[in-house]
């Protein structure tokens, strides 16, 4: 876990988390959609509400579903949307 999560249960313990740039790609074209990463059980604190709206107003699809590996930086390589509202411990997402 992260810093601020740990010392938010009262712990010192740090589990820092890493990614493999290798394993994602940039794309200067876009799609119609943009990508919200999120378990939906934190859905509201996460933004979905204002990423759904944002979705109906301008017609982007609305769900795609569990995405992983290939497809994941397929989509991530387009768009991304991050409308959190919590003091996210760290955005691994935005890395």
């Amino acid at each position: 876990m992260s810093r601020f999560l740990a010392r938010s249960f009262g712990r010192d313990c740090v589990v820092h988390n890493g990614i493999d740039p290798a394993e994602y790609t940039y794309s200067e074209v876009g799609d119609d959609y943009l990508l919200m990463m999120d378990g939906m059980d934190w859905g509201t604190a996460k933004g979905l509400d204002t990423a759904l709206e944002l979705s109906r107003s301008v017609g982007f699809r609305s769900y795609v579903g569990d995405v992983q590996g290939a497809y994941k930086a397929e989509l991530l390589a387009r768009a991304l949307l991050f409308p959190t509202r919590l003091e996210d411990s760290f955005g691994l997402v935005m890395v």
